[in-house]
Protein backbone atom coordinates (compact mmCIF):
# COMPACT_ATOMS: atom_id res chain seq x y z
CA UNK A 1 0.00 0.00 0.00
CA UNK A 2 2.06 3.09 -1.31
CA UNK A 3 4.82 1.51 -0.27
CA UNK A 4 4.53 1.77 3.64
CA UNK A 5 5.04 -0.86 6.11
CA UNK A 6 3.73 -1.76 9.09
CA UNK A 7 5.58 0.39 11.30
CA UNK A 8 5.27 3.37 9.04
CA UNK A 9 1.35 2.96 9.23
CA UNK A 10 1.69 2.24 12.90
CA UNK A 11 3.54 5.67 13.40
CA UNK A 12 0.96 7.29 11.16
CA UNK A 13 -1.96 6.00 13.40
CA UNK A 14 0.11 6.83 16.42
CA UNK A 15 0.19 10.59 15.38
CA UNK A 16 -3.60 10.62 14.43
CA UNK A 17 -4.62 9.11 17.78
CA UNK A 18 -2.04 11.94 19.30
CA UNK A 19 -3.42 15.07 17.03
CA UNK A 20 -7.38 13.75 16.28
CA UNK A 21 -8.15 12.33 19.29
CA UNK A 22 -9.35 8.84 19.75
CA UNK A 23 -13.14 9.82 19.96
CA UNK A 24 -12.78 11.69 16.39
CA UNK A 25 -10.37 9.08 15.00
CA UNK A 26 -13.46 6.81 13.40
CA UNK A 27 -15.22 9.98 11.66
CA UNK A 28 -11.97 11.48 10.17
CA UNK A 29 -10.69 8.37 8.80
CA UNK A 30 -14.32 8.39 7.61
CA UNK A 31 -14.62 11.13 6.12
CA UNK A 32 -10.67 10.84 5.03
CA UNK A 33 -11.51 7.82 3.05
CA UNK A 34 -14.61 9.59 1.41
CA UNK A 35 -12.87 12.08 0.03
CA UNK A 36 -10.07 10.07 -1.53
CA UNK A 37 -13.09 7.89 -3.03
CA UNK A 38 -14.34 11.49 -4.37
CA UNK A 39 -11.18 12.83 -5.33
CA UNK A 40 -10.75 8.85 -7.50
CA UNK A 41 -14.23 9.41 -9.21
CA UNK A 42 -12.99 13.18 -9.91
CA UNK A 43 -9.95 12.06 -11.80
CA UNK A 44 -11.42 9.39 -13.56
CA UNK A 45 -14.67 10.89 -14.86
CA UNK A 46 -11.84 13.74 -16.32
CA UNK A 47 -9.87 11.67 -17.51
CA UNK A 48 -12.86 9.70 -19.45
CA UNK A 49 -13.86 13.16 -20.62
CA UNK A 50 -10.34 13.88 -21.57
CA UNK A 51 -10.15 10.52 -23.66
CA UNK A 52 -13.43 11.23 -25.45
CA UNK A 53 -12.30 14.84 -26.70
CA UNK A 54 -9.40 13.68 -27.81
CA UNK A 55 -11.09 10.82 -30.24
CA UNK A 56 -13.56 13.50 -31.23
CA UNK A 57 -10.62 15.84 -32.03
CA UNK A 58 -8.44 12.91 -33.94
CA UNK A 59 -11.66 12.11 -35.85
CA UNK A 60 -12.69 15.41 -37.19
CA UNK A 61 -8.75 16.13 -37.95
CA UNK A 62 -8.81 13.06 -40.38
CA UNK A 63 -10.70 14.28 -43.17
CA UNK A 64 -7.56 17.57 -43.51
CA UNK A 65 -5.08 14.68 -43.86
CA UNK A 66 -6.19 14.31 -47.67
CA UNK A 67 -8.25 11.24 -47.24
CA UNK A 68 -11.20 12.06 -48.67
CA UNK A 69 -12.58 12.62 -52.58
CA UNK A 70 -12.53 16.70 -51.69
CA UNK A 71 -8.87 16.35 -51.50
CA UNK A 72 -8.47 14.54 -55.11
CA UNK A 73 -10.46 17.67 -56.42
CA UNK A 74 -8.01 20.28 -54.85
CA UNK A 75 -4.87 18.30 -55.98
CA UNK A 76 -3.44 20.40 -58.83
CA UNK A 77 -3.08 17.82 -62.15
CA UNK A 78 0.64 17.00 -62.99
CA UNK A 79 1.12 16.21 -66.71
CA UNK A 80 2.24 12.82 -67.56
CA UNK A 81 5.90 12.65 -68.76
CA UNK A 82 6.47 11.66 -72.60
CA UNK A 83 8.55 8.81 -72.43
CA UNK A 84 7.98 7.89 -76.35
CA UNK A 85 11.72 7.91 -78.30
CA UNK A 86 12.14 11.39 -79.74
Amino acid sequence: MFGFGPWEIAMIVGVALIVVGPSMLPSFGRNLGKSLKDLKTSANAFETSFRHEMERESEAAQPELGAGPEAKAAAPEVPAKDTSPA
